[in-house]
């Protein structure tokens, strides 16, 4: 047990390049031997914030650095004690200067679960500019397509070029012209969705202008997937956040434990959409002090 403990702090104190100094989490003192171990990665030495050392004929190597070396992302969590290493999605570079009129059809398989999932990261250029998008499939198990009688993966047929995100809004709004599908929607000022027969594609226009296309089934609620996912894109700016809350926050009457969940509430979000937008800690700050003046508080 002695043993595992350790080894458990080890990692840890790699994925964060420190050295835990806690009773509790069961460290304590080796002799470790530094040898001037190099690291190479596709032909190419990597450096680290950490040296890698041999103790008890076991190479250690900082996780972090050479997870991220060979194309994984990794997380640590600090209340577990883990170190998760993943393969992000793919990424594909697609220049398209015009959008053709493609012919396709989608076919999805529901998971019946709630969840989103991350398909695939596209970067689109075009005459008047680049956009980046993420592909996600929310419910869903597979989303195929059939191109000129070929069926494969969607997101298959994106790395491979065969189309792009910009082609499903773009036939999204021929089929609602010549009403194929039930009906277009937009939301807050600038989200779109289409509603097929079996299917519902969405297209967040989010306020950094990022898009991300979202594939899943009917019976998923647009608002709640915005409350999930984009609880801050809503709002245009702090000041907006504070005008909105203040009005909620002195306009609610006898109810003191409400005025405050909403006062917080409001807090929350300033804080979340100042780091949205990049709004220095003295912006902040002078911006909470006149939310808290006018809320009287």
């Amino acid at each position: 047990m002695k043993k595992k403990a350790f080894v458990f702090c080890l990692i840890g104190a790699m994925a964060l390049g420190t050295c835990p100094v806690s009773a509790e989490d069961g460290t304590r003192e080796i002799s470790a031997a530094f040898r001037d171990i190099k690291i190479i990665v596709d032909g190419k030495q990597l450096s680290t914030p950490a040296e890698p050392f041999i103790y008890n004929g076991t190479t250690y190597l900082p996780v972090r650095a050479v997870g991220e070396a060979v194309g994984k992302e990794v997380a640590w969590d600090n209340d577990t004690k883990t170190v998760t290493l993943t393969t992000p999605p793919p990424t594909i570079e697609a220049d398209r200067d015009t959008i053709g009129n493609l012919d396709f059809e989608l076919s999805v398989t529901p998971s019946g679960k709630k969840e989103r999932t991350e398909i695939l990261r596209v970067n689109e250029k075009y005459e008047n500019g680049s956009t980046s998008y993420s592909l996600y499939y929310y419910g869903l198990s597979d989303v195929s397509i059939t191109i000129d009688g070929q069926t494969l993966p969607l997101a298959q047929a994106l790395q491979e070029g065969k189309l792009t995100p910009q082609d499903i809004r773009r036939k999204g709004w021929q089929d609602l012209e010549n009403k194929e599908i039930r009906g277009g929607a937009y939301r807050d000022g600038g989200s779109v969705d289409y509603l097929y027969g079996d299917f519902t594609i969405i297209k967040f226009n989010t306020l950094d202008g990022l898009r991300d296309f979202y594939i899943g089934i009917p019976e998923m609620e647009l608002n709640a997937l915005e409350k999930q996912y984009y609880p801050y894109s809503r709002y245009i700016s702090i000041e907006e956040v504070i005008k909105h809350y203040t009005y909620l926050v002195t306009s609610t009457e006898n109810d003191p434990e409400l005025k405050d969940s909403l006062f917080e509430e409001g807090l929350a979000i300033m804080q979340e959409v100042a780091k949205r937008d990049h709004v220095s800690d003295e912006e902040l700050q002078a911006a909470i002090q006149k939310y808290q003046e006018m809320c009287g508080r």
